[in-house]
């Protein structure tokens, strides 16, 4: 183990239209999104209480939205534009 997500790493990637990005996401309660060419976290949100287990990004690459799935029973809806 180690890393960003410690030891245990439960999760699930999501890949954007066009593989220009990864949503990586795990037991630290965040979601990463990672730069498929330069492999650097482009994007780090974090608001449910539980691991998250999924992501899905919109049709729309260039809208860049994406929503992810945690064990708290919450799906969240992600705007890379908000703070």
């Amino acid at each position: 183990g180690g890393g960003r997500h410690g030891g245990s790493r439960q999760g699930a990637l999501g890949v954007e239209k066009g593989a220009k990005k990864v949503g990586d996401v795990g037991s630290d309660l965040c979601v990463h999104v990672i730069d498929v060419k330069t492999g650097k976290v482009s994007l780090e949100r974090k608001g449910h209480c539980g691991p998250v287990r999924c992501v899905r990004f919109h049709p729309d690459a260039k809208a860049g939205r994406f929503a992810t799935g945690s064990e708290d029973g919450t799906i969240r809806l992600w705007d890379p534009a908000e703070a």
